[in-house]
């Protein structure tokens, strides 16, 4: 733990795929400061379970810290644009959307619920081709540029299977970006198959934690669950689900976010098929370990410049002001 929090302020978990509470620590990530929460010296613990392989924070602050950090401090209310999300947003939901009604019949309309919609920009494009669009979001400015500029209803709150219930069952529910946050994503996802119609579509999309990308950022503490194709496919199908369609992009400036993805789209389990759960710990273990150390040659080349530069100004002042985001790929270690 750290001298600014007590034990009681973090929440300790186990495996939210698999339930099991062995695992190995890989990797610890200093956040000395959290906006809205305040200087806390917290040390983001990165966890693998090796009954699964499932990687993720443990322990971790408690959820009424962080859920009160998404309500005040939301980074995807896109203030500077005054509400409209950027070209490379835009892409996103737009790939999102052509996956989601491939899935469907042609012309197919029905019922749709996003839940952490931040501005719903998707929701808007299908309720202008006939659908009925339900959003749900923590953040007062998201809800009411959700009316006022797209006339999208979005529900305050973050997820209640009773706030939900009265409206479903719905034809779709979108999850973009959101299982990452969750502390409980099985308990999440079994509660969502009560929301979902029987032939309804899930959509699912997730950072690819086989492709880390963005050395020193990558394991911030909003983000709590770190998935790979093996472990996401585990997580739905132990929770009465299976797949049906899963593709992995690795994206680029043009299209948000700039890091790769996990795209996936889910439906309820017909069969009484026998889920066989594979585990992947040890390729997820190679992954971390390549992080740590391309992370450890940038922080040293970051070093040697920084002291560099004190060196010219010693007899000055200096000032530093921007921030720089380094691809993983990017970086070259020397011959």
């Amino acid at each position: 733990m750290n001298a600014f929090f007590d034990k009681q302020d973090y929440l300790d978990r186990v495996c939210g795929v698999c339930g099991q509470r062995d695992s190995a620590l890989l990797f610890d990530q200093p956040i000395e400061s959290i906006i809205g929460i305040g200087n806390i010296g917290y040390h983001h613990l990165i966890n693998g379970c090796t009954s699964c392989g499932f990687t993720y924070a443990s322990p971790i602050l408690k959820e009424e810290l962080i859920l009160r950090y998404y309500e005040n401090m939301s980074n995807y209310e896109h203030p500077v644009s005054n509400g409209i999300r950027p070209v490379s947003h835009q892409a996103q939901i737009q790939r999102q959307i052509e996956i989601i009604k491939s899935r469907f019949d042609n012309l197919f309309v029905g019922k749709a619920l996003d839940i952490g919609c931040s501005i719903p920009l998707g929701l808007s494009i299908l309720q202008k081709e006939g659908w009925k669009v339900l959003g749900l979001d923590p953040s007062d400015k998201c809800i009411a540029v959700a009316k006022q500029q797209l006339n999208v209803e979005v529900l305050k709150g973050f997820f209640s299977i009773d706030l939900l219930m009265k409206n479903s069952p719905y034809d779709l529910i979108i999850l973009s970006h959101v299982l990452e946050h969750l502390v409980n994503p099985s308990q999440i996802l079994n509660e969502i198959s009560n929301l979902l119609s029987e032939n309804g579509l899930l959509y699912v999309e997730v950072p690819d934690h086989m492709n880390i990308s963005g050395v020193k950022s990558y394991f911030d503490f909003e983000h709590i669950n770190y998935f790979t194709s093996v472990s996401l496919t585990n997580l739905i199908q132990q929770n009465g689900f299976e797949v049906d369609s899963l593709r992995t992009y690795q994206n680029s400036k043009e299209i948000h976010p700039n890091y790769p993805v996990i795209s996936c789209t889910v439906r309820k389990q017909k069969t009484e098929n026998v889920f066989q759960m594979i585990n992947d710990f040890e390729e997820t273990t190679k992954v971390i370990q390549e992080y740590k150390s391309l992370s450890k040659e940038l922080m040293t080349r970051m070093d040697f410049y920084l002291k560099r530069i004190v060196n010219v100004t010693s007899s000055g002042k200096l000032a530093l002001w921007g921030a720089v985001f380094t691809p993983v790929n990017s970086l070259v270690r020397p011959a």
